[in-house]
């Protein structure tokens, strides 16, 4: 075979004599009609999570052509905003662009006319949420009057295992006691008063993932020479105060009250006053000098 058309064939036959006989026939070459190329294994349709960036496919046997012509390919994706498409020789590649659902179209060609398809769906998945998680809780903490401020380190408290950027809050669950603010990575205690408080710190991941951290902080009231007696806790209330402040001593009589601002100057002294009104001194922090029938107590109260 040489190629397409008719021609005519003759076979001549000689004695070696000068006899000849000569034979003459038609011999036709004709195309064969093409035959399109197959979907000889689809491709599954596919779940892919976020974050899969991109993922390629051997599409090499996907398709068959019984002429053996090469094949060429085109893809497209019926939605952009979630996946690109691109094909290099025999390898498909799927770009991650968004969350949600494409259909992903092959179509190959055979240079003669002949064409096949393949179509398959990929959904683009929310990867679940880790919430973030305690790793190096906060220990309580006593602490004794007059320490003003403290501050902690929290970076290290919670761990988030998807790498998000946490954000902190932070309360108190007695501000007469102690107030806490949050700078960066830094919990500052500012101290108020004296009693317990329990501080909460909760880390958000911004994927509505969250976790908290409590610790108890005790402020514990002097007495000259000392620690307050244990088995009585001296309760100056409310503090902070607008007017009227109620000191309460247990079995103790009170005998003397000085208010103090904090050069220790002497503003006033009360005889035998269980109630103090502060609502003539300016907005500040003051200090109580109580004497009893059998201590002495410094305390700090509050103007507002």
């Amino acid at each position: 075979e040489i190629g397409v058309g008719s021609t005519t064939i003759t076979v001549t036959a000689s004695d070696g004599r000068d006899g000849q006989a000569a034979d003459h026939f038609q011999v036709e070459v004709v195309t064969l009609p093409n035959i399109s190329p197959l979907v000889a294994n689809p491709i599954s349709d596919m779940e892919l999570s976020e974050g899969f960036t991109t993922t390629t496919l051997d599409i090499s046997d996907v398709f068959e052509d019984v002429d053996a012509d090469p094949l060429n390919y085109v893809c497209s994706s019926s939605d952009e905003s979630i996946a690109l498409v691109q094909v290099s020789e025999d390898e498909l590649t799927i770009t991650e662009v968004g969350l949600g659902s494409a259909i992903i179209s092959i179509v190959t060609n055979d240079g003669r006319g002949g064409e096949a398809m393949d179509e398959f769906l990929i959904q683009v998945l929310a990867t679940p949420n880790n919430e973030p998680v305690v790793v190096t809780p906060l220990t309580d903490m006593e602490l004794e009057e007059g320490f003003n401020s403290t501050t902690l380190d929290i970076t290290g408290v919670f761990d988030d295992p998807d790498q998000d950027d946490l954000v902190y809050t932070v309360s108190s669950t007695n501000e007469s006691v102690i107030e806490v603010t949050i700078v960066g990575g830094e919990l500052t205690i500012n101290e108020i008063g004296v009693g317990n408080a329990v501080v909460t710190l909760t880390s958000y991941d911004g994927n509505n993932g969250l976790a908290s951290d409590h610790f108890n902080v005790n402020v514990l009231g002097t007495v000259l020479g000392g620690l307050v007696n244990p088995e009585f806790e001296l309760q100056v209330y409310p503090n902070p105060t607008t007017n009227m402040v109620k000191i309460e001593t247990g079995n103790e009589m009170i005998e003397v009250v000085k208010v103090l601002d904090l050069s220790g100057h002497l503003l006033d002294t009360y005889l035998n006053a269980e109630n103090i009104n502060m609502a003539q001194y300016e907005n500040g922090t003051y200090m109580l000098y109580i004497v009893t029938s059998e201590n002495q107590y410094f305390t700090r109260i509050i103007k507002r």
